[in-house]
């Protein structure tokens, strides 16, 4: 799994642009956008208002907007951003229908209040507009804390460990847990 700690990993624009093409999208701007420091670029195309492609593939891959979309974003009047490009397992409440929320530019709410695609297929298809084919629905995903995930898995380990007395009967415990993972 990518965390995207490096801004260097990219897909080509040449890739991105034929993988658009063959999904019969248009693409109607295409951006550069430069890292000053590390010098780093990456491709943003916009498909429609409410549809982007970077190379980073980080809003395909995680369902999130990337920091390259947000310098356009920023930069470029009148773009459009919707919350439904963030994935619903990302949002506090994941059966919100962001159907009923307009989009937003960087200085106002935009005019609109529905957009045009039905509500069901509306979160993948701005989080993922090359995959029009299947709708996934995001996986319930919560985060633990550490203090629960440590404790739950020492209740678990404890039958386990009460009948340990020799370093042989350690060892063996350690492979089987070895085996495991």
């Amino acid at each position: 799994v990518d965390p995207f700690t490096s801004d260097a990993i990219c897909l080509s624009t040449k890739y991105v642009l034929s993988v658009i093409a063959s999904r019969q999208l248009r693409v109607t701007h295409l951006f550069t956008v430069s890292h000053s420091s590390s010098k780093t670029t990456h491709t943003v195309a916009i498909i429609d208002p409410h549809r982007h492609i970077c190379d980073c593939m980080m809003l395909t891959n995680l369902g999130i907007p990337c920091r390259h979309f947000w310098a356009v974003w920023q930069r470029v009047q009148g773009m459009l951003f919707h919350i439904g490009l963030v994935r619903p397992r990302w949002l506090n409440d994941h059966s919100l229908d962001v159907g009923t929320i307009a989009p937003v530019t960087k200085d106002h709410a935009a005019r609109e209040s529905r957009l045009d695609i039905p509500s069901e297929r509306l979160g993948s298809a701005l989080s993922n507009p090359l995959d029009a084919s299947r709708i996934t629905p995001a996986p319930p995903t919560t985060t633990l804390p550490p203090q629960t995930v440590y404790h739950e898995s020492q209740a678990a380990l404890k039958p386990l460990l009460n009948g340990i007395q020799t370093q042989e009967e350690l060892d063996s415990l350690l492979t089987q847990l070895g085996d495991i993972r």
